[in-house]
């Protein structure tokens, strides 16, 4: 696996990887309408758009984007591993280099909003809870930090 920048090309693999990830590991935890409003969200459009203000690094398997994530100043967001490849240290990897990111450019902590779903995955990581939001169209998210 490689873990590697973003290229616009790639906009339309990673929104599909995102939908699949929202549709397949996400739809227990979540409505389907906040599901409808991050699919959109997570559009081609709105990613190529995004990528103009974050770093967005894809973990590559073969040919198969697999995995992403995306930082800006210590925020991270957009994390997502297809899931047939959750619980193989893809996440792991994208967050390891996401948190060097964060130390290189001077920050001492680095934060997030994770679902549900992934707060666990987080707790490993280290990372620890602050508080909960409750939002009708993007549901529960959990804000989380870590020191780095």
């Amino acid at each position: 696996m490689l873990v590697c920048p973003f290229l616009p090309s790639e906009a339309s693999q990673v929104s599909a990887l995102i939908k699949t990830t929202l549709t397949k590991a996400n739809s227990k935890d979540y409505p389907k309408e906040v599901l409808k409003h991050q699919i959109e969200h997570y559009s081609e459009e709105n990613i190529l758009r995004s990528s103009k203000d974050k770093t967005i690094l894809l973990a590559i398997e073969g040919k198969e984007i697999i995995g992403t994530a995306s930082i800006k100043d210590n925020w991270v967001s957009g994390v997502f591993v297809h899931p047939d490849h959750m619980s193989k240290g893809v996440g792991k990897a994208l967050m390891e280099r996401i948190e060097a990111i964060a130390k290189d450019n001077g920050f001492s902590t680095i934060k997030l909003g994770s679902s549900t779903t992934a707060q666990g995955f987080y707790r490993k990581l280290g990372y620890k809870e602050i508080k909960e939001i409750v939002d009708e169209k993007v549901g529960k998210v959990i804000q989380m930090e870590k020191a780095l």
